[in-house]
């Protein structure tokens, strides 16, 4: 369950954060240059698709650990684990979910794992993509604001310090 709730917590975030970024888009500061603010935007929509992502890949994981934990009848081994042979010849062990990479994986008695397939490897990269182009735009509005407010800083000063 702790898939699920952190999935729907991640939605929710999301939503915040791409509005946020919108909002910021969308402010006129007049006076100002636009780029740290536009970069900033930009920051927080990378950073809500990064969360959508993520949150995407941890509900499909709490489905299939729903799934897993389904009880009743056919429920041993779990269904998500009957991928293959592996599970017929050694039998499975346990199977839990991981959240970094978010997947959910099967130990057999031999000790050996494999994942499931529900979440795609081509997932993974997605996401460390979308996370390093939302790193890289933060450290650009960050550098950005830090060169424009000691530029306005210290020209201002100027004046002030000299006499």
């Amino acid at each position: 369950m702790l898939p699920l709730f952190l999935s729907f917590c991640l939605f929710l975030t999301a939503f915040g954060l791409g509005g946020h970024g919108l909002s910021t888009l969308g402010r006129r500061s007049p006076g100002r240059p636009a780029t740290p603010r536009v970069l900033r935007g930009l920051t927080a929509l990378s950073a809500a698709l990064t969360t959508l992502l993520y949150a995407g890949a941890l509900a499909i994981v709490g489905m299939v650990w729903l799934d897993a934990h389904d009880g009743g009848t056919d429920s041993a081994p779990a269904r998500p684990c009957r991928v293959g042979t592996a599970w017929q010849e050694t039998g499975i062990a346990r199977h839990y979910a991981t959240y970094l990479p978010p997947r959910y994986v099967c130990e057999t008695a031999d000790g050996s794992t494999f994942t499931t397939g529900d979440v795609p490897a081509r997932y993974d990269f997605v996401l460390a993509a979308s996370a390093l182009t939302t790193a890289a735009l933060a450290v650009a509005a960050r550098r950005k604001s830090d060169r424009r407010d000691r530029t306005v800083l210290t020209t201002a000063d100027i004046g002030r310090f000299t006499r």
